[in-house]
């Protein structure tokens, strides 16, 4: 049975907006957990994703555009993934006021144990949904962001 706003103990649980943010939520505490050992954030693991989803050298710019993040923000995360040795930075030599970012072969393999532990808390959150629901969930969302303009 699906709950609805009268059958379930959550005023808001007919809100698609609630819905989805609590579930993200919930996907996020479980990644921030199976990240902890790693000793990396979910902004850390979502670099290190963008990066190794980006033709390399990547430009920083193009990194915050990729996650919806400031440069601040992105200058705080990749000068601490360069200093564990995950990422290289160099200033791009078509413009020095830019840096260009390539993942080192460390960054490469922990990128992996961090797509590992994302499709964990994915799966986990869907876990009891048959099959063709998750392929009908993802579809939905994807088409919803897209028409939005978010993909």
């Amino acid at each position: 049975m699906v709950a609805t706003a009268q059958t379930s103990r959550f005023p808001m649980a007919g809100d698609i907006g609630w819905l989805m943010n609590r579930l993200n939520q919930l996907r996020a505490d479980r990644l921030r957990t199976l990240l902890e050992p790693l000793g990396l954030s979910a902004r850390s693991a979502a670099m290190l994703t963008a990066v190794a989803s980006l033709p390399q050298p990547v430009a920083q710019f193009e990194v915050c555009r990729a996650l919806v993040l400031d440069q601040a923000s992105v200058a705080i995360i990749a000068d601490a993934l360069q200093k564990e040795g995950f990422i290289e930075r160099v200033r791009d030599a078509r413009d020095r006021r830019r840096y260009a970012i390539t993942l080192t072969g460390a960054g490469a393999e922990l990128q992996r144990r961090c797509a590992e532990m994302s499709r964990i808390a994915e799966d986990e959150l869907v876990a009891g949904l048959p099959d063709d629901q998750v392929d009908t969930l993802r579809g939905l969302l994807t088409d919803l962001a897209s028409r939005r303009g978010i993909i």
